[in-house]
């Protein structure tokens, strides 16, 4: 799906007022323990995510297995306890801690195809509205 196609069908789950800030293609890894489970095939455990960032929260977009879009989740920056950003030459590790105790370990794109990777206005501006632990 190109990058323009799935922005429309993103900012069909935008409410009113919502700007985006810019958007980024991100991957959950595979389960290690998965891997020592049954092998090779843990890599279909492996999630990707396009995500959104506006003024008011993020929309993580799940991705399928042929790159179409599965599940939409939007987080207000209320709900997001704590962001920590590492860093990476080809990926920048994200972890995600939720006000629901819930964990989201991902691997944004920093380098690659223009169109799917974080550029430093969207970090700066996670940056400044989530706490950094």
């Amino acid at each position: 799906m190109h990058k323009d196609e799935s922005l429309i069908l993103l900012k069909n789950n935008f409410s009113n007022g919502e700007e985006l800030i810019g958007s980024f293609m991100a991957k959950r890894p595979f389960k290690i323990w998965l891997f020592f489970l049954i092998g090779p095939l843990a890599v279909l455990s492996m999630k990707w995510y396009l995500i959104a960032v506006t003024n008011k929260g993020m929309h993580f977009q799940s991705l399928n297995l042929i790159g179409k879009f599965s599940q939409h989740d939007f987080f207000d920056y209320n709900e997001i306890d704590s962001l920590s950003i590492g860093s990476g030459i080809l990926q920048i590790p994200m972890k995600y801690m939720f006000t629901s105790g819930r964990k989201l370990k991902i691997k944004a794109q920093k380098k690659g195809r223009e169109n799917y990777k974080i550029n430093d206005i969207t970090l700066d501006f996670l940056k400044n509205n989530i706490q950094q632990t």
